[in-house]
């Protein structure tokens, strides 16, 4: 018994593939040029630590570093608080936002 699929392979169907596969080559040579996940990390931690001080948050790199890190540190609980908004707020946009771009790049 040979398989046969419940589909035929159309133009279009092999358009969208070729495109797909183009978007996913795109998306390999820009991860490739990511710096190290330590990096981004370091990073990270010092753009929340620098955002939350313009608002007068009193907090250091290290208070930063350990609540993004789980740990319990002392200082204001509202400025604690800040800190891990800051975190659930700026971690997924950086990559959905550069996926979305690698699309709608690649699309026109």
């Amino acid at each position: 018994m040979s398989y046969v699929p419940s589909f035929t392979v159309s133009d279009e169907i092999m358009s969208l593939v070729a495109e797909i596969a183009e978007i996913i080559g795109h998306l390999s040579a820009t991860t490739e040029q990511m710096p190290m996940p330590l990096l981004r990390k370091k990073n990270r931690i010092k753009t929340i630590q620098s955002s939350l001080a313009i608002e007068n948050n009193s907090l250091s790199i290290e208070q930063v570093t350990a609540i993004l890190e789980g740990k319990r540190v002392l200082g204001p609980p509202n400025e604690i608080q800040e800190v891990r908004n800051a975190k659930v707020t700026m971690m997924p946009t950086v990559h959905l936002s550069s996926l979305l771009c690698s699309i709608v790049c690649c699309r026109h």
